[in-house]
C-alpha cells in the first residue's frame, strides 16, 4: 500500500492520474486496480470514472516495491553516485508537480541527501549521475557547465546516415508552451547552439546504431538534430516517424546513455533495445 496526496492545481480521470503518477506501473494493473476499487481517494473506494483533484489523499493499495523498484548502482565515488535509469522513468516530477515514481524518489530512498548533476529525458535510459555532497555537487555541475564532461549516448535511428561519421550543428529554440524543440540551421533571437558528434556503429535492412557525443547540453538536442537530418530516433513520436516507430515496434525514443565522464569518474551502462537488432545490425 502507498499513499500520497495529489498535488495543487491539477484534475483530471484518475486513471490518467495515476499513468503520470507511477509510469512505469503496467495499464493492465491500474485497469485491475479501478475494477477491483483497490484505490481510494480521501478514505473513498473509487471506480474508473473517479477524479483526482488538488490536495486529494490518494491510497493505493498495491506492493510498494513493484511501484518503485530499486536503482541499479553503476559506480559510487568522490561524493558521486551513478545509477541506471529505467527507460519511460520520468528524473523527476513533470510541469505540473505529478511523479510519485521518479529515478530521484527512487535514489532517494537509499540516497536520501543524494541531488541530481544534470537530467535525461524521461523515455532515455542509462547512466545518470547524483552528487552526495554539496561540493561534489557544485564540481560537476560546474563541469557541465563548462563542458568539461564526456557523454556518449547510443541510439537507433531510422535508415543509414550518410557520411556514417559527422558532426551535427544548429540552432535549437524551446517552446515551453509545447514541450517542444525547434531547430534552425542558422542564428535567431532566443536559440541556443547546439553541436553533436557522431559515428555509425551498425547498420542493418532499415535502421542504424549511432553513438552519439553532445558537446553542447540542450533540451532535447539529440533527439531533435537526429531529425533533421533525416535519421529520426526509433520510437520518437515527438519529433520522428510514426508508421516507422510502428514498423519497428518502439513505443518510446531508443536513446540510451552509455557512459559519462566527469573528472576521472566513470559511469558506464550498456544500451538495452527494444527493437529487433537484425533490423539495424547485419
Amino acid at each position: 500500500m502507498t499513499e500520497h496526496r495529489a498535488p495543487f492545481g491539477i484534475e483530471m480521470p484518475i486513471r490518467r492520474y495515476l499513468k503520470r503518477a507511477y509510469p512505469m506501473l503496467p495499464e493492465s494493473a491500474i485497469k485491475r486496480a479501478l475494477r477491483d476499487r483497490s484505490i481510494r481517494i480521501n478514505g473513498m473506494r473509487v471506480g474508473p470514472d473517479a477524479i483526482a483533484a488538488s490536495g486529494d489523499a490518494i491510497r493505493i493499495y498495491f506492493d510498494e516495491g513493484f511501484l518503485t523498484g530499486p536503482c541499479a548502482v553503476l559506480s559510487e565515488g568522490r561524493g558521486l553516485l551513478a545509477v541506471e535509469k529505467p527507460p519511460n522513468l520520468p528524473f523527476d516530477v513533470d510541469r505540473d508537480g505529478i511523479g510519485e515514481d521518479t529515478l530521484l524518489t527512487r535514489v532517494r530512498k537509499t540516497y536520501p541527501n543524494a541531488m541530481p548533476c544534470h537530467r535525461l529525458d524521461a523515455g532515455t535510459g542509462g547512466a545518470a549521475i547524483f552528487a552526495l555532497t554539496e561540493e561534489a555537487r557544485d564540481n560537476a555541475l560546474r563541469a557541465f557547465r563548462e563542458r568539461e564532461v564526456t557523454k556518449r549516448y547510443r541510439c537507433i535511428v531510422k535508415g543509414v546516415p550518410s557520411p556514417e561519421t559527422g558532426t551535427l550543428r544548429s540552432h535549437l529554440t524551446k517552446i515551453p508552451s509545447k514541450n517542444r524543440v525547434e531547430a534552425h540551421s542558422r542564428p535567431r533571437r532566443g536559440a541556443l547552439y547546439a553541436e553533436t558528434a557522431y559515428r555509425t556503429i551498425s547498420t542493418g535492412t532499415i535502421a542504424s546504431e549511432l553513438e552519439m557525443m553532445p558537446v553542447t547540453g540542450r533540451t532535447h538536442q539529440i533527439r531533435v538534430q537526429a531529425a533533421e537530418i533525416g535519421h529520426p530516433i526509433a520510437g520518437d513520436d515527438q519529433y520522428g516517424d510514426r508508421e516507422f516507430n510502428r514498423l519497428v515496434g518502439a513505443a518510446i525514443p531508443q536513446l540510451w546513455c552509455a557512459e559519462i565522464e566527469l573528472d576521472g569518474f566513470v559511469a558506464r551502462s550498456e544500451p538495452r533495445f527494444a527493437v529487433d537488432r537484425a533490423l539495424y545490425s547485419e
